[in-house]
């Protein structure tokens, strides 16, 4: 899909110390194996984007989430899978060797392709 207006987008933003990079790493690794593997790619709940960023903020090790899905649907689905899944790999988890900044999911309203 390269058009992402009128999707619904998750965004999450962490900052940990930077000692703890290797752990974030492996986390990130998880989690983006379980997206993959629970989430539909075609259809009205589809997840259609998945990015995971890192960069410095002052010496902290700052990580910004993004998942994009078709549409509300989507996101709803991903909590109830989150949520029954005993496999779920939590971001929440995260707030233990790290902190939370943001954590929302939005509607898209404009795109540029």
């Amino acid at each position: 899909m390269s058009q992402l207006t009128d999707t619904t987008q998750f965004f999450a933003v962490f900052r940990f110390p930077p000692e703890r990079e290797a752990e974030v790493d492996a986390f990130f690794e998880r989690h983006a194996a379980w997206m993959e593997r629970v989430h539909p790619r075609e259809g009205a709940e589809a997840l259609v984007q998945y990015s995971v960023a890192k960069g410095d903020d002052d010496g902290k090790l700052v990580v910004l989430v993004t998942e994009v899905f078709a549409s509300q649907a989507g996101w709803e689905n991903h909590l109830r899978i989150a949520h029954s899944d005993p496999d779920t790999v939590d971001l929440g988890t995260l707030t233990e060797i790290g902190e939370r900044v943001i954590w929302n999911p939005a509607q898209v309203v404009h795109t540029l392709w």
